[in-house]
C-alpha cells in the first residue's frame, strides 16, 4: 500500500485530505491516546473498558482533525490564534495636520522634532 504524503515542492503537507498542521496534530492526538491506554493497561485498568476508551479517543482524535481542517481550512486555525493578539483599534495621538506635515517646519519636515540639530552632532 502506497500513501502519496506530499504533492510538489512548494505545496503543502497533505494526507489523506488533511492539510499541514492538521496532520501533525492527528499524529499527535493519535499517539497521545495510544499513550494514555498504555498507562491505565500497566496501571490495571480492564481491557475491555480501556479497546472502548482507545477507539473512543482515536475516532474523536481523527473527526477532530477532519472537522477543524474542513472549517479553518490550512492557515485558518493559524489565524484565529493570532486574532486574540491583534488590538482592535490603533490609537493616533498625533492631529491629521502634524501628520500631514501641516504644522509648520521646513518642506519635507516628517513633523516629528527630535530635540536635536545637525550642530550638536558634530560639536
Amino acid at each position: 500500500m502506497e500513501w502519496e504524503v506530499n504533492r510538489g515542492v512548494g505545496r503543502p503537507l497533505e494526507l489523506k485530505g488533511l492539510q499541514a498542521q492538521y496532520v501533525y496534530w492527528l499524529a499527535g492526538g493519535l499517539g497521545g491516546a495510544v499513550l494514555l491506554v498504555i498507562v491505565l493497561y500497566i496501571g490495571g485498568a480492564s481491557g475491555m473498558g480501556l479497546v472502548v476508551l482507545g477507539g473512543a479517543l482515536g475516532m474523536g482524535v481523527v473527526w477532530g482533525a477532519y472537522w477543524a481542517n474542513g472549517r479553518y481550512g490550512q492557515f485558518g486555525l493559524s489565524k484565529l490564534r493570532m486574532r486574540g493578539r491583534l488590538p482592535r483599534s490603533l490609537a493616533h495621538r498625533m492631529g491629521a495636520r502634524e501628520m500631514l506635515g501641516a504644522g509648520g517646519g521646513a518642506p519635507g519636515s516628517t513633523g516629528f522634532k527630535s530635540g536635536r540639530t545637525h550642530d550638536d552632532e558634530h560639536a
